[in-house]
């Protein structure tokens, strides 16, 4: 991840009261932190600088508007944090519709697009229930090394 210091210029205030304000401001991909860097763009004059001020720059107005584009089109998309019932499949090795009997049972949390609609799932909780598996799956194979040995199938 790279960290950026932004500074912006804000007409008709104080620079230096505004800075402290922003000082140490983590943003993410989340719709209200898009919305604050919006914000943030709407200055004066923008200026980014590397995470230890080695390198300060201005950015031309036409770079502004091009980040500015690209954040308002991640504002209206779908998040980039959910996938669908299909990724989630693919991404576990399961079948959909044992993915949406995960669903169903609560061991995987979801949401619906509308009423009736389509299912969004966290990918966060997908990652974290492909550990769960991978866990468990590591468990079993210790159980049956550890068997195997005792019973002499793993002779030396």
């Amino acid at each position: 991840m790279t960290v950026l210091d932004v500074h912006v210029e804000l007409p008709g205030t104080d620079s230096a009261a505004v800075a402290p304000l922003l000082h140490g401001l983590h943003l993410t991909d989340s719709p209200a932190d898009l919305r604050t860097f919006l914000a943030l763009l709407d200055g004066d004059a923008v200026h980014l600088a590397g995470a230890h001020d080695t390198v300060a720059v201005d950015l031309p107005e036409r770079l502004v508007e091009a980040i500015r584009d690209a954040v308002l089109s991640l504002l209206t998309t779908a998040p980039m944090d959910e996938v669908t019932t299909q990724e989630a499949a693919t991404m576990l090795g399961l079948s959909r519709p044992t993915v949406i009997k995960l669903l169903e049972d609560g061991s995987l949390p979801f949401r619906r697009t509308s009423e009736n609609g389509h299912r969004r799932i966290p990918r966060t909780a997908v990652t974290a229930h492909l550990r769960s598996m991978l866990d468990e799956r590591r468990k079993a194979l210790d159980e049956i090394v550890a068997t195997s040995d005792e019973l002499g199938f793993l002779d030396d």
